[in-house]
């Protein structure tokens, strides 16, 4: 009975452990999911300011400038639309609503068994690029350093991302281990010594024929 106890505890942690692994696996998705946004932000980011730059110099005329700020505005609808869109599993994950994610990665009810993820605010707003104006040097100069203040911002956010998702990645290598000495466990209580009870059946065989 004793022996029954323990080798059920040990099947509870071991399947609990597989879900666990799974919570991880699903962790991991979001991650690369917000990571798709972040990137193609990055992508926008850089495009501004190049058009930054390029309207910095006294050489444009109004009326290219003018074609400049048409382009920027199209770049800041975008990158509201990948905060607004981009989600997991019903979560949005980029817009600000959900900042920070717990992932249960282990078996038991304390903050060791949970990972959390930080995710960024993508929206224009909080990086500091809504209502950017290139319509003059003067303003565009500005705004580089503005361009430049949400590139580190999105840095951040992309590393912090990286490093979670590296503990992800030793959290399930740890699970699987942790999931096979359970299951070792359990079978030395409950399973059968083939390996005896194979000799044992051979001895009984023998002495059986001999009688």
């Amino acid at each position: 009975a004793a022996g029954l106890g323990v080798a059920t505890n040990l099947e509870t942690h071991e399947g609990s452990t597989r879900v666990a692994m799974r919570n991880t696996n699903d962790g991991i998705s979001m991650i690369q999911t917000a990571e798709g946004a972040q990137n193609e932000v990055v992508d926008i980011l850089q495009r501004m300011r190049e058009l930054a730059i390029q309207s910095s110099s006294e050489t444009l005329h109004n009326d290219e400038r003018a074609y400049i700020q048409d382009e920027v505005v199209e770049l800041e609808q975008e990158i509201e639309r990948l905060a607004s869109v981009t989600e997991f599993n019903g979560i949005q994950i980029a817009d600000g609503s959900n900042t920070v994610i717990s992932v249960q990665v282990g078996v038991m009810n304390d903050s060791s068994s949970r990972i959390t993820i930080d995710l960024g605010d993508l929206t224009s707003t909080t990086l500091g690029v809504n209502g950017t104006d290139l319509s003059s040097s003067t303003t565009a100069r500005a705004a580089v350093d503005l361009i430049d203040s949400a590139l580190n911002t999105m840095n951040g956010y992309r590393s912090d991302l990286g490093a979670v998702q590296n503990r992800l990645d030793s959290a399930i290598n740890s699970a699987s281990v942790y999931g096979e000495n359970l299951a070792s466990a359990r079978s030395q209580i409950q399973d059968a010594d083939y390996a005896t009870e194979t000799a044992n059946m051979t001895k009984n065989q023998i002495m059986q024929q001999a009688a």
